[in-house]
């Protein structure tokens, strides 16, 4: 039921008849949501199933990731207690760094040294999907669309506990009457010690929920603690923000995409590999043309028209 809410809410902007009906189904079926951190889908470790944690691979042996310059910006600014639940002190100087995306001629050994990795184990479980998504998800239904039996601000800072709850975080309570910290406005370089301007780029808005702001704002609000909220599902992260334009992200350092994206904005689709053109030229044509558009990384998909 929470996948098809949030299968709804995907849709709501191309298709509100539709996805209106799907979230009221969700929403009324017997069974019920996700609704309480026992609910997460979690792919658990057992004496009968072992694996390597995906998250500990790319971070840790293969150096391939480090927390990025947007994350920094709003965990720091905010002042985030999930900071350490998520990410560990860089090696360089036990400091939290992020790092620009869209990095190029600089040394993974050094980046990687300078900024800071995921928290995680190489046996640590796997979590697929919390219950506080689907808080979020009800926050946005009763914002836009009226839907739902509790207040927008309910649902949103019961998304903010439940979160922070699975983290292992302490201090939500102080945490959501915070009406003084903003995402950081500058970003500053772990390597190069270079500060940009970040002020245009990311959110201006507190934590705590203000009932007067405009419904774009509260929409703002919502979006930026449910992107806090799904580390490290970043697939999913990216598709709501594409979906809704939230948050607003540290632009990459250097774009070279050809003209593929334009500058400031975000990849909207990853390009057909070039060995399903040769290997399954009818079937990847076909799609190609569902696509409204060429098989470039800018192309928006069909449910992505907000922006």
């Amino acid at each position: 039921n929470t996948l098809r809410l949030r299968l709804a809410m995907r849709i709501s902007y191309v298709d509100e008849t539709k996805a209106r009906t799907e979230i009221e189904a969700a929403i009324g079926h017997s069974i019920g949501l996700m609704t309480s951190v026992d609910d997460n889908a979690v792919l658990k470790q057992s004496a009968s199933f072992t694996f390597i944690n995906e998250w500990w691979e790319a971070f840790e042996s293969f150096n391939d990731f480090r927390m990025s310059a947007t994350m920094d910006c709003y965990l720091k600014g905010l002042q985030d207690p999930r900071l350490a639940c998520y990410f560990k002190g860089a090696v360089k100087d036990g400091a939290y760094h992020g790092v620009r995306n869209g990095q190029t001629s600089r040394n993974q050994g050094t980046l990687s040294e300078a900024a800071s990795s995921m928290n995680v184990g190489q046996n640590d479980n796997i979590q697929w999907m919390s219950a506080a998504e689907t808080y979020f998800l009800l926050a946005e239904a009763k914002l836009r669309l009226n839907l739902g039996d509790k207040t927008v601000q309910e649902y949103y800072e019961e998304g903010v506990k439940i979160s922070f709850s699975s983290k292992g975080a302490t201090g939500v309570d102080t945490y959501l009457a915070d009406n003084v910290n903003v995402p950081a406005t500058s970003f500053i370089d772990p390597t190069t010690g270079r500060s940009t301007d970040v002020s245009r780029m990311v959110s201006t808005l507190t934590v705590k929920w203000d009932d007067s702001a405009s419904e774009s704002e509260k929409l703002e609000r919502i979006m930026v603690q449910k992107w806090i909220a799904l580390f490290p599902d970043g697939q999913e992260a990216w598709s709501e923000m594409r979906r809704t334009g939230y948050p607003g992200i540290v632009t990459i350092a250097n774009n070279k995409s050809g003209g593929e994206v334009a500058s400031g904005e975000l990849i909207s689709r990853l390009k057909f590999p070039t060995t399903e053109y040769s290997d399954n030229s009818e079937n990847t044509q076909a799609a190609v043309s569902l696509l409204q558009g060429t098989d470039i990384a800018g192309t928006r998909l069909w449910w992505d028209v907000k922006r």
